[in-house]
């Protein structure tokens, strides 16, 4: 599959958030590579929630020696690692599966924040099926892993009676509500909870999401959200206008 292909191939689920696993499926094995723990924690914690088996590795020498015991079903593999990056990790992947004999080939999916043309034609060229840019949506993940995997999910209705209304919209309107809201913090909070952004630190932004007043549980749940979807420049954004302020 092209480069065009494989980022225009990807179906549009639109049935609202994934709550779980469809029963009577295999037992789908996912490992998730990355030396970022927060990064690499969000998505074990999103894809582990609804049933999948999942692994987590630092680098991708423990990436190729899990891949070897463990036979995952699909890697998400970060490209920019110490130790061996996500592309070595991938061709040594690649050249071990000629010589190993299983019923399915491994899908890798690469996550990369990079927008070139010719990085993105280099990580296909070292064996990954597809590529993800950061920062993503969490339905971009579902979508990715039912597409390689034809895995089927069990969705929450929509609340909204426009059935065309996802995920990303939600994200926009609570964009628009946290302006107003994150001005009830004091400026020291806004401003640590901006630099945690800019580091793309998740695990510092929950610690500040943690003392944020009960009374005000909706900015609580809102950003909470916006981590959770990797929006991290649109935090970025919010609380840079309120430092200004």
């Amino acid at each position: 599959m092209n480069l065009a292909a494989a980022l225009k191939a990807t179906p549009k689920l639109n049935k609202g958030r994934v709550l779980k696993l469809a029963a009577n499926q295999p037992a789908y094995r996912i490992l998730v590579v990355d030396d970022r723990k927060e990064n690499r924690d969000l998505i074990v914690q999103l894809l582990g929630s609804i049933g999948f088996e999942i692994e987590a590795a630092n680098n991708g020498q423990e990436a190729i020696a899990i891949w070897q015991t463990w036979q995952p079903h699909l890697i998400w593999m970060d490209m920019r690692m110490p130790v061996i990056n996500g592309y070595d990790a991938t061709k040594e992947i690649r050249a071990r599966e000629k010589n190993t004999t299983t019923n399915f080939r491994t899908v890798i999916i690469a996550l990369t924040a990079s927008a070139f043309e010719e990085q993105q034609a280099s990580i296909l060229a070292a064996g990954c099926d597809d590529l993800v840019r950061k920062p993503f949506r969490e339905q971009v993940i579902f979508e990715k892993i039912a597409e390689y995997l034809q895995v089927r999910y069990i969705y929450a209705e929509e609340n909204s009676q426009n059935p065309t209304n996802n995920n990303l919209e939600n994200i926009q309107s609570s964009i628009l509500d946290l302006r107003s809201a994150i001005t009830l913090m004091p400026t020291q909070w806004v401003t640590e909870l901006n630099q945690a952004a800019i580091e793309v630190d998740a695990e510092r932004i929950f610690q500040l999401i943690e003392q944020i007043p009960q009374a005000h549980s909706v900015l609580a749940e809102k950003l909470a959200n916006l981590v959770r979807s990797f929006c991290f420049d649109e935090i970025i954004d919010l609380t840079e206008e309120n430092i200004k302020l």
